[in-house]
Order: C-alpha cells, then sequence, then structure tokens
C-alpha cells in the first residue's frame, strides 16, 4: 500500500512539472513582439524621436515620420542634403541638429518642410562625431554638447536654431566611444565611455579652475575589450560611482557584457552587437542583422536568451516612441537599406 502511495505521489509530481512545462513553453511563444516595417527608400543612417514625429538621418538627407500610429508611420516630409548625415538630434520647438563628417548644423522643421538654418561646427574626418546631447529641465532644453572621439563641446542654446560655442573639454588621455547624459535639476553631467569600457564625468565646476572639466578617475565596469556602445540608467546623484545598473555594453563580436548588482556577465549574441536599449525586464540588443531578445531573471539577476527578431538591413540603434519625454510601448530600429522596424515592447 506505501509503495503504491509513493508512486502515486511520483506520478503527481512528475505531472505537475509537465504542466510547468507546457505553460512556460505558452508564456515563451506568447511573449514574443510583434514587428512591423517601414521602407524609407532611402539607407537609414541614424534616427531620434521626439513629440510623435521621427527624424531619419538618410543617405544625402532627412526623412520625417508622423507616429501618430505608432505602427505605420507616414512620411511627411523628405529633403536632400549635399552630404549624408551621420546623427540626427531633435529637440522642442522643431529644432535639429545633424552632424556630418564635415561639421554639426541646425535645421528648423515647420508645416512638414525642413529649412537649413546654421553650421555650428566645422570639423574634418579626423575627428568623427559620435553623439548629440540634449539636457532638458521643466520639458525646455537648456544644455546642448556635441561630443566627437576627442572634445566635448559645450554650446549655449539661447537661441536654439544658432547655438554658440561656449566651452570645450579636451580628452588627452583616451579615445570616447559613446556619451550620456544625466541632468540632476538644471545641472548637466555628461558621461563618457571609454573604448576600453572605462566611463568619466563631465561637468561644471564653480571653483577654480571654473568651467567645464573632464574626471581624471573613471570607473572601468568592462575590464578589456573593444566597446561600440553602451546604455544603461542614471542616478539622481551625480558621481560616476553612482550609474544605476543594469549597465550594457555592446561589444561587437563577443556580444554583450551585462552588469547588475553583484553579475557581470559577457553573452554571446547571434550576430555582431552594435546598440541596443533596456526595457522593464529585457534587454534588446541591434546585433547588425535583428534584434536579438534576452530577459533578466526574477531570481538571481542574470540574463538569458529570450527571442530573435529577422532584420533585412544592418540594425545599429534602438530607440523608444516618446511622447513629452513619457517613454510609450514601442520601439524603432533603423536598418539601413531596409528602413525601419517597429517593435512592439514586451
Amino acid at each position: 500500500m506505501r509503495t503504491k502511495c509513493y508512486l502515486y505521489a511520483i506520478i503527481f509530481i512528475l505531472f505537475v512539472a509537465i504542466l510547468s512545462c507546457k505553460k512556460e513553453k505558452n508564456e515563451d511563444e506568447i511573449k514574443k513582439p510583434q514587428v512591423w516595417h517601414c521602407q524609407t527608400n532611402k539607407k537609414v543612417i541614424d534616427i531620434d524621436i521626439y513629440n510623435r514625429k521621427l527624424y531619419a538621418a538618410v543617405e544625402n538627407g532627412i526623412q520625417v515620420f508622423d507616429l501618430t500610429n505608432p505602427t505605420n508611420p507616414v512620411k511627411i516630409a523628405d529633403t536632400i542634403l549635399s552630404e549624408t548625415p551621420l546623427l540626427i538630434k531633435a529637440g522642442n520647438d522643431s529644432v535639429l541638429y545633424i552632424a556630418t563628417n564635415n561639421g554639426v548644423y541646425s535645421y528648423k522643421f515647420k508645416n512638414n518642410k525642413i529649412t537649413y538654418i546654421y553650421k555650428m561646427l566645422t570639423s574634418g574626418w579626423y575627428e568623427p562625431y559620435i553623439k548629440i546631447l540634449i539636457g532638458y529641465y521643466n520639458n525646455n532644453y537648456t544644455k546642448l554638447f556635441v561630443i566627437s572621439r576627442k572634445k566635448c563641446y559645450v554650446m549655449n542654446v539661447d537661441n536654439k536654431l544658432i547655438p554658440v560655442l561656449d566651452d570645450e573639454v579636451i580628452f588627452s588621455d583616451f579615445e570616447a566611444i559613446d556619451a550620456h547624459i544625466d541632468m540632476n535639476g538644471e545641472s548637466a553631467f555628461i558621461k563618457v565611455v571609454e573604448k576600453n569600457g572605462g566611463v568619466r564625468t563631465i561637468g561644471y565646476s564653480y571653483y577654480q579652475p571654473v568651467g567645464w572639466s573632464v574626471s581624471s578617475s573613471c570607473v572601468n565596469y568592462c575590464y578589456a575589450g573593444n566597446v561600440i556602445s553602451s546604455w544603461y540608467q542614471f542616478s539622481s546623484t551625480n558621481e560616476v560611482t553612482s550609474i544605476d545598473e543594469p549597465f550594457v555594453y555592446a561589444l561587437g563580436v563577443e556580444g554583450i557584457r551585462y552588469l547588475y548588482n553583484n553579475v557581470n556577465m559577457v553573452v554571446k549574441t547571434k550576430n555582431k552587437a552594435l546598440g541596443g536599449y533596456t526595457s522593464h525586464n529585457y534587454i534588446y540588443v541591434a546585433d547588425s542583422l535583428g534584434v536579438h531578445m534576452f530577459k533578466i531573471s526574477s531570481n538571481d539577476n542574470t540574463i538569458f536568451a529570450w527571442t530573435y527578431i529577422e532584420m533585412n538591413g544592418v540594425t545599429r540603434k534602438i530607440v523608444p516612441l516618446k511622447f513629452n519625454t513619457y517613454e510609450n510601448t514601442h520601439l524603432y530600429t533603423a536598418s539601413g537599406n531596409a528602413g525601419i522596424y517597429i517593435i512592439k515592447k514586451l
């Protein structure tokens, strides 16, 4: 009799385990994001989103899409430029900032027309720009920074259409590969990511010497390898050591390095990791031929591969839909010749 009871107990446990596995499988099948595609008819280099408008830096031009319907972008403007824009940044008051190999320019988007305004910086092939950053305070931006591999240009934006160089910080002992902005009230701090993974802070000092400067010490999260980009959140404090995690590096063919609390792991991606975005419990990695999704475990904060979204083009960057700085439910990725893909966030 006791043997039968043990047998029934074992059968019941196996039955529950099978049901549990089936449930997890069903959840996996359900929790795969919907994907839409928007053709741009030109190669997409970079994108930015502001107030339900998507601004695309395309080959020898700029295109603007209305995102009233997030899954069906409608082209409302298309202009031809004499050179290809490499970076695009949209601010309020319908101002656009464009970086090319020859400089940084401002444009005005109004009544579905794009108008050239001003060339604020002149540069060359020896100093490629890597990021244009805008600092907002009370829904109005008060800071504009242009980051190159070797400098941070601090721009005065009293007139947003005609920014004027206010200061510049030279990186004498490292090469920048990425940068992010941390606003604390009216104060702005730039987190500059080095090629080897170090993170430094650029801030304004009111003490001698007065002005903008970069910290000489850095926090090195990556430890080794060539960093291509990074993404993470900032805390409300100003110290470089207070960067909130999860912190993710794109390492190209090596995949990504993921840091969260005491977790530090390198995870291979299907292809070459170039950029990404973290939302809730998921990490979206633009890995050159698609988006590789990972899920953050609620048990130990480690990550595991979730699903892969194939795309027909080189995917480099993932941008969330924003409306008045609030994130919405969709992500957008530039995919080279294939145009733009839209992903519904899980």
